[in-house]
């Protein structure tokens, strides 16, 4: 990996103060770091080719910027201007990119975008070392205290709120060695993951390492994997929605509420990728509110059920081993996050900084989710349903104000995280029915109305089988359980043993191969059996 000078280290010492601490974690560099942690989702490209550039490809048809007028008037450790997206608009910002390799020259920084017109953009360079060899790569923007946030926000999901059931399932040990499991497993392959980028400069998106492994058809495959993925997530956020509402106010049908869910989150899906960002991050603060909500009524509440001090009789191990193949899924379910991740890495400042961000993204995310699992498994036991915020509002006697909270914030998470669960769906058929390259906001010279509209339904086509499915597939932990099993073992940690062993073969020890092919037939093994114990009917399994 090659190391970059600092900042300080190319800074002049005669530059006003203004420029001499670049404000590389101000709001607005976080609000652009999260845009293009979002946009990644969508930039899985089904008609590029592996690398946005060759090494002897030129960056025509990007926006080059290394010659502007502008930039006299910033430091020179600043790197070229770039243009924002909307090529109508003559606002113009710096890029805190960090500086070349000490001895190596730039010829050129673009910007360089998917087929999703309202995607951030990726910032390309031209670099010609000492040696005098040509290098193409992608240029990181984010800090460490960005990359941070975005992963935690792409984990931290509706996911924990099942996590009590999972240890009802498998009880206290079987349960407790299932979740460290899949935490300890899924870091290790997000670590493989940055590795198999490291094959390439130019590789960013996870499809690329799947083409980079296997060729086209890897891509192919892996876009519907995440496409089912996106579903799957999309599904669970409506189910969440309809049976809270519904536990609140009972007069309503779950089918009723469902169908609301509909209504009112189809609109959202013609936001900006921006708006769409800070609606996101409205989603994790409504999922860590929960975890505090969840607290609270367990230190406040005297008697049980609900009760920290009077807890639930629990089980450590499994009354019904039936039940624990259907627990694979529920904790895996929270770590589904390494569709994002090679962007993410892609994306740092300074890319040798990535396991100790994982490092702390983890022990965050692990202590959310522990937290909720082990407190609301003692506060319900064995009473425990599909989502513990159920439980509380199905519980006699809680506050009002309590359960008006909870409703509120669990109507508020898929408000804010369907259409960024819809948005990579909508860009995959857009570049399948030739839709992508023009916006819906303003009409477009050769552009008929028939495919305006064929654009416009496709996000309303999105959200309707969101519903449909949920309607279908109403129980919250069954889809819980299905994505974990066969998305997150597939995406999180089959296909990243897979890539690791294909890319690097013959460089990996015997040891480690080893363990490799191991891990890979065991995360399979228990990846099939939590899909198909996700599928069984409850009364075969004695639920």
């Amino acid at each position: 990996m090659p190391q970059y000078a600092s900042v300080d280290e190319v800074r002049p010492s005669s530059l006003p103060r203004d420029f001499n601490r670049p404000r590389l974690n101000s709001f607005e560099h976080f609000a652009d770091s999260f845009s293009r942690a979002q946009s990644f989702r969508a930039m899985g490209g089904l008609n590029r080719a592996r690398s946005f550039f060759q090494e002897n490809e030129d960056l025509e048809d990007a926006a080059v910027f290394e010659d502007d007028d502008s930039t006299d008037q910033q430091p020179d450790y600043l790197s070229p201007l770039l243009r924002t997206r909307s090529r109508s608009r003559s606002r113009r910002r710096p890029s805190y990119t960090v500086p070349v390799e000490e001895g190596s020259h730039l010829l050129s920084e673009s910007e360089y975008g998917s087929n999703n017109l309202d995607s951030e953009p990726v910032i390309m360079r031209k670099v010609e070392d000492a040696e005098g060899k040509i290098t193409t790569m992608v240029v990181g923007q984010s800090t460490a205290p960005q990359t941070i946030f975005n992963s935690v926000n792409v984990l931290i999901g509706v996911g924990l709120l099942s996590l009590p059931l999972g240890y009802m399932y498998a009880g206290w040990f079987m349960g407790s060695v299932l979740m460290l499991t899949a935490g300890m497993s899924t870091v290790y392959s997000a670590i493989l993951l940055a590795k198999c980028l490291d094959t390439d400069p130019t590789l960013v998106t996870y499809a690329d390492i799947a083409y980079a492994a296997f060729g086209p058809q890897a891509r192919l495959y892996v876009s519907a994997l995440f496409t089912i993925e996106m579903l799957a997530s999309g599904v669970s956020l409506m189910v969440l929605f309809a049976d809270s509402c519904n536990a609140l106010f009972p007069s309503i049908s779950v089918t009723t509420y469902k169908i609301i869910a509909f209504v009112i989150m189809t609109p959202t899906c013609y936001l900006p990728l921006r708006i769409l960002s800070f609606s996101s991050i409205l989603g994790i603060i409504c999922t860590v509110g929960l975890v505090l909500i969840v607290i609270y009524t367990g230190l406040t509440t005297s008697s049980a059920p609900g009760s920290l001090f009077n807890p639930m009789e629990t089980n450590f191990w499994p009354k019904n081993w039936m039940l624990v193949p259907l627990s694979i899924g529920i904790f895996m379910a929270p770590w589904g996050g390494h569709a994002v991740f090679p962007n993410i890495y892609r994306d740092m400042r300074h890319p040798q900084k990535y396991k100790k961000c994982l490092a702390t993204i983890y022990e965050i995310t692990f202590m959310t989710d522990l937290s909720m699992a082990v407190l609301g498994f003692l506060m319900y036991g064995n009473q425990i349903t599909d989502e513990v915020t159920r439980n509380i509002l199905m519980t006699p006697g809680c506050p009002e104000y309590v359960s008006y909270a909870i409703t509120i914030l669990v109507a508020l998470i898929p408000l804010a995280k369907v259409p960024l669960s819809a948005r990579p769906i909508v860009s995959t058929l857009d570049v399948l029915f030739g839709l992508n390259g023009f916006p819906l906001s303003k009409p477009v010279k050769g552009v008929s109305k028939r495919q305006r509209l064929a654009k416009f339904s496709l996000r309303i086509l999105v959200v309707f089988v969101f519903c449909l499915l949920a309607i279908i597939f109403p129980e919250f932990d069954r889809v819980i359980a299905f994505g974990g099993a066969a998305l997150c073992v597939t995406t999180c940690l089959v296909l990243p043993f897979i890539f690791y062993l294909k890319l690097y073969a013959g460089r990996i020890p015997p040891t480690e191969k080893t363990i490799l092919y191991a891990l890979t037939v065991g995360s399979a093994v228990l990846g099939i059996m939590g899909t198909i114990w996700s599928l069984i009917p409850q009364k075969y399994l004695g639920l």
